[in-house]
């Protein structure tokens, strides 16, 4: 059977226990977590990593409030073609909204714990103050899969093995 890989990151209230024991139970269910790593999100790196969505009003946000927090960096494998394992991941990590998830999807722990932050917005870069946490990013495709990989590792042989 092939081996799969794709890219996760806990933000930071996905670091909150007992959120983050629950979440990597639901991961090692699916997958095997071969790195995890953390690390603080320096504000080129965020900003690197969302840049596909620099012209949405979730850009600001999500930027400011991950910038300088410590967050999990994760690789996980499992078995199947590249793409299909993908999409099994993103299944358990759910939609980006928590409320639009059902129970036992990651991100439906958001609202199971009722976790959410706010961060101040310039007015300028528009979007709301108050901002869910989705509590993981899974990478959506097996292309931003490698392209995450090559952002936030710097380690040669991991890069070797997945950004290839």
């Amino acid at each position: 059977m092939e081996k799969a890989f794709t890219f996760m990151m806990l933000k930071p209230l996905g670091l909150v226990e007992p959120v983050k024991t629950q979440i990597l139970d639901m991961i090692t269910r699916e997958s095997t977590v071969v790195i995890r790593q953390r690390k603080v999100a320096e504000p080129r790196l965020i900003k690197e990593h969302y840049k596909n969505v620099k012209d949405t009003p979730h850009f600001h946000p999500i930027t400011s409030y991950m910038s300088e927090k410590r967050v999990d960096l994760i690789i996980v494998e499992g078995e199947g073609p590249q793409d299909k394992f993908v999409e099994r991941m993103r299944s358990l990590v759910g939609k980006s909204d928590p409320l639009e998830c059902k129970p036992g999807q990651i991100r439906h722990l958001a609202i199971e714990y009722n976790l959410s932050y706010v961060v101040s917005v310039d007015p300028v870069e528009g979007s709301n103050n108050y901002c869910r946490d989705n509590l993981i990013h899974c990478s959506d495709s097996p292309e931003a899969a490698k392209r995450e990989v090559g952002i936030w590792f710097d380690d040669v042989n991991i890069l070797k093995r997945y950004a290839k």
